[in-house]
């Protein structure tokens, strides 16, 4: 591991650029509008969801899938996506019997103003 000095004339970042977006507004206003006991794991749920969101902001990954991302069971995450919900910081279209849900990251505003 190198150092790196704020005296560097040049900062290197050795990260791979392999990444998705989270907006600042979902971590310093609209986390707050879900329980705090349930925080960590819509954060997690999220975080699966905006990894694997087109470019439209739409995913569909099953319930099994981001709880095995997360580390959590099948209810733990359902319970996680009612609360990205009530919060308004997504929305869900059941597709069917036996077929993922399709998941749509909305849109956030600075303040956490949009109601949810």
């Amino acid at each position: 591991m190198s150092s790196v000095t704020m005296s560097s004339a040049r900062l290197r970042d050795g990260r791979r650029h392999a990444f998705f977006i989270v907006d600042n507004e979902l971590v310093d206003d609209y986390i707050e509008r879900i329980p705090e006991k349930r925080r960590a794991d819509a954060l997690a749920a999220y975080s699966v969801l905006a990894r694997h969101a087109d470019a439209r902001g739409v995913a569909w990954p099953g319930i099994d899938y981001i709880g095995a991302k997360i580390g959590r069971s099948r209810p733990m995450v359902i319970d996680a996506i009612s609360e990205l919900g009530k919060a308004g910081l997504i929305s869900k279209e059941r597709r069917g019997r036996n077929k993922t849900n399709v998941y749509a990251l909305e849109p956030v505003e600075k303040g956490g103003s949009k109601e949810g």
